[in-house]
């Protein structure tokens, strides 16, 4: 059963891996989620280009009525038009260096790689096979890394995180964290510790 957990628990600690790479800046620092701008800017095309075949639609009927034959084709000539605004460049971001790459994989099985990039995202980890269970086929991998990245504000956040037997673990000064116990369950614990009961 171990050996099943941890097998589930490191495609999640890959995910969370691949979550680090991507880019930091569109993420809102508070809540690590796409900020109401981002949103408003990706639904930007699509409203232009409801409001163009609107228009278009509009003008079709009135063009239609009027001369069949132009209509046609200046409806040809506006979906030319359309067809070049969709294929035109969507901004001018520019792919974002890589300062720093290192990768290292050894034949028992363990690993290492970092990477740096221009914008000042770093990002580290390694790991290798450990027992998990008791059968010596309860094999899995055990990771620890890293991750960091600066904000659009200039804060530079960070997360070190272990994936393991016992789950995925993530540390930062920008999580959240849960509320201190009430007494009365350290209290209760500290006598079941006592009795011999944990």
């Amino acid at each position: 059963m171990v050996a099943t957990l941890s097998i589930l628990r490191v495609p999640m600690a890959q995910k969370c891996q691949r979550a680090a790479t991507r880019n930091k800046s569109d993420l809102n620092p508070k809540t690590l989620e796409p900020s109401p701008k981002d949103l408003t800017l990706s639904l930007l095309p699509m409203v232009l280009f409801s409001l163009f075949w609107i228009i278009l639609l509009f003008f079709w009927r009135r063009l239609r009525e009027d001369c069949p034959k132009l209509a046609k084709m200046k409806f040809i000539i506006a979906l030319a038009f359309l067809a070049v605004a969709i294929a035109a460049p969507q901004g001018d971001k520019k792919p974002i260096e890589i300062i720093s790459s290192n990768s290292e994989m050894n034949a028992d099985g363990s690993y290492s790689f970092a990477f740096e990039s221009a914008d000042g995202t770093k990002v580290s980890e390694s790991g290798n096979q450990k027992q998990v269970g008791p059968k010596p086929e309860d094999i899995g991998t055990v990771s620890k890394g890293s991750y960091s990245f600066t904000t659009p504000d200039g804060v530079v956040l960070t997360v070190n995180w272990v994936a393991d037997e016992n789950g995925f673990q993530a540390t930062g000064d920008h999580l959240p964290t849960p509320p201190p116990m009430p007494e009365h369950v350290v209290k209760m614990l500290a006598d079941l510790k006592a009795a011999g009961v944990l």
